[in-house]
């Protein structure tokens, strides 16, 4: 296992998934890839941002980055819109990652995106 793709949303429990990917990712030599996909509107735990482009989530996105980097572990980051599970879950298939790491909001969270 060596390519890591964290979904970020820059919620304390996505801080946290980004540094559980990055421990794993030290202790594998891998790399991790934080990726903040927003929606039209998007809360998140720094506020709430209306989307006009990828660029609009980049800021989001290199803040989870900074986790992963602060270890020590190669990391890159990306940003764009659409369904967050639909967009991490194409990224990794076509991209080949072999985890996808994502934090949890409680009952409803994560079932709320499928």
């Amino acid at each position: 296992m060596e390519k890591l793709l964290v979904g970020y949303d820059g919620s304390a429990p996505a801080r946290e998934a980004v540094r559980t990917a990055a421990v794993l990712a030290q202790r594998l030599r891998g790399t991790v890839t934080v990726l903040t996909v927003g929606q039209l509107i998007m809360a998140t735990g720094t506020g709430v941002f209306p989307a006009v482009n990828e660029a609009s989530f980049q800021p989001i996105a290199e803040e989870g980055a900074a986790v992963a980097q602060a270890l020590g572990v190669p990391t890159d980051v990306r940003a764009r819109l659409g369904d967050p599970a639909d967009v991490l879950a194409q990224v990794a298939a076509d991209e080949g990652y072999d985890l996808i790491v994502v934090g949890h909001r409680g009952v409803g969270g994560f079932k709320g995106l499928l």
